[in-house]
């Protein structure tokens, strides 16, 4: 009798569920946790780091975690609402959970503002709670970013892939898609410096312009 060989579905794209917000937050903020330009956005001495939080961690579970880290949380998870508010999209890589019934892991994020959005309105701040991420949360009020870390970042697109999930080509299925949605339509690519990157930007504008 012939050896049965189960495989694991592959990873797809898809636009984020509105129960995976806080998980999609989670992988945002891991991804960002030792990011150098975070740091500066959050006031972070050089030298310093913010810890990433669990995978697993969850919305009670946040309180325990690191005052920079739940600080970079609430940052993270506003800026999803901001996009979520003012018409942008949220897409997510997602992996099928074998012998689960329709479970999924989040393994990247991409968070995409909609052209003229008025991402930096007193209401659209107030409703995505991203002053926690200004003034603090309930157990470190006035101990967070202050308005110049917002300032700094409002207006932020990124993609964002769990560090555990680094060099799998997410962020380059991410970004080609954002590529398709928007047509010929001029765009500015910022990246940091390292060989990752400039792998996955290399290939991603060599595809843009082929198009």
């Amino acid at each position: 009798m012939a050896d049965v060989q189960s495989t694991s579905p592959e990873p797809y794209l898809r636009e984020m569920r509105p129960e995976e917000r806080h998980v999609a937050t989670v992988v945002c903020t891991r991804s960002f946790a030792t990011n150098p330009i975070q740091r500066w956005i959050g006031n972070v001495p050089r030298g310093s780091s913010i810890p990433p939080p669990p995978r697993s961690v969850t919305l009670k579970g946040l309180s325990a975690l690191h005052r920079d880290t739940r600080t970079l949380y609430w940052f993270q998870n506003g800026l999803l609402r901001t996009t979520l508010l003012t018409g942008g999209r949220v897409l997510v890589i997602v992996q099928p959970k074998d012998g689960s019934d329709g479970d999924e892991e989040i393994l990247a994020v991409a968070l995409w503002n909609r052209p003229g959005a008025d991402i930096d309105s007193f209401n659209v701040i107030l409703r995505s709670k991203m002053y926690r991420a200004v003034v603090g949360d309930a157990k470190h009020p006035l101990s967070a970013w202050g308005i110049a870390g917002l300032r700094r970042a409002l207006g932020a697109q990124a993609t964002r892939t769990d560090p555990d999930e680094e060099g799998k080509g997410y962020a380059g299925k991410l970004m080609r898609e954002g590529f398709a949605f928007i047509g010929n339509k001029p765009c500015v690519l910022e990246v940091p410096s390292g060989p990752r990157v400039k792998k996955i930007t290399s290939t991603t504008v060599s595809l843009k312009r082929r198009s």
